[in-house]
C-alpha cells in the first residue's frame, strides 16, 4: 500500500464505491496483501481493525474469513500462517472481531491438522502480547464473565479430549 499511514489507506479504501455484498472482497484482499508481506506488518492488523470498528459489515466479514481461513489453514506456507494468525490476533486482541470465533476451532483428532497447534499457539501468544502491552487493559480487558462464557465454547472443551 502506498499510503504513509494505515487512517489514510482506510480512507481511501472506503472511498470506493462498493455495491451492497462486496465488502467482502476487501476484507479478502487486505489478507491477501498481509499474508504476502515477508514479516507480519502491523499497519495490516490496524487497518483490519479500523474497519471493524467502522462498521460492522466488515467485523462480520472478517468472521468469515477466520473460518475460511482456518479451514485451510493446512494449505499455507509457514510465512503466510503466520501472517494470517497475526493479523486475527490482532484484531481478537484490540477486541475489533469478537471472541466468540474462537468457536470455530475444533481440536479433535479427525478435525486437527499439523498446521493448527501452531496457529492455535501463535494467535494466543500474540493476543497475550496485546494484554501486556496494554491494548486490552485500555479497552477494558476480558472480564470472569467473558471467561467464564468461554469456557463452554468447543474449542475450550475439546483441548482436555486431545
Amino acid at each position: 500500500m502506498s499510503s504513509v499511514d494505515f487512517e489514510e489507506a482506510g480512507h481511501k479504501l472506503l472511498k470506493i464505491k462498493l455495491e451492497p455484498g462486496q465488502e467482502m472482497e476487501l476484507c479478502i484482499m487486505l489478507l491477501e496483501y498481509c499474508s504476502r508481506e515477508i514479516t507480519y506488518l502491523r499497519y495490516y492488523g490496524l487497518l483490519g481493525q479500523h474497519f471493524c470498528m467502522i462498521n460492522k459489515v466488515y467485523q462480520e466479514n472478517f468472521d468469515k474469513c477466520f473460518v475460511q481461513q482456518y479451514s485451510m489453514i493446512h494449505r499455507l506456507e509457514t510465512n503466510k500462517l503466520y501472517n494470517v494468525t497475526k493479523f486475527f490476533a490482532h484484531l481478537l486482541g484490540t477486541f475489533a472481531l469478537p471472541w466468540h470465533v474462537l468457536a470455530y476451532i475444533c481440536l479433535t483428532v479427525e478435525d486437527t491438522t499439523s498446521s493448527s497447534p501452531i496457529f492455535i499457539k501463535i494467535l494466543f501468544q500474540e493476543v497475550v502480547d496485546f494484554s501486556f502491552r496494554g491494548s486490552m487493559s485500555s479497552i477494558g480487558g476480558l472480564t470472569f464473565d467473558d471467561v467464564r462464557h468461554f469456557s463452554s465454547i468447543t474449542f475450550l472443551s475439546n483441548i482436555a479430549h486431545i
